[in-house]
């Protein structure tokens, strides 16, 4: 069985209230009472200040991408090595084993 409060609504939670129709809140400030100069100022700062995590996001995204090269460069060169030591055995066994017939 559900009970029905006794006490009755809030004028603040009714649907009809005058809340229920205004404006949602701004989510910046309204800059009215700046005059034009501290505007431009502000302007400028908050410019200099997203260029600046510009700047430090490309150079973290450079360093990054210097690392993946390198760690691949090393991926690929390793391998190279191999092959090249792997070439040096080969010869020197032919050279000392010879072209021997099998006769």
């Amino acid at each position: 069985m559900d009970m029905i409060p006794s006490s009755p609504e809030s004028p603040m939670d009714s649907p009809m209230s005058p809340d229920a129709f205004s404006a949602p809140r701004r989510k910046r400030e309204r800059l009215d009472h700046l005059t034009l100069a501290e505007k431009r100022e502000r302007r400028k700062l908050n410019n200099r200040v997203s260029a600046q995590h510009a700047r430090d996001r490309k150079k973290n995204y450079l360093d990054d991408l210097e690392k993946m090269v390198s760690a691949l460069t090393e991926e690929v060169s390793l391998p190279h090595c191999l092959l090249i030591v792997c070439r040096h055995f080969v010869l020197y066994f032919v050279r000392r084993d010879g072209l021997r017939s099998k006769t």
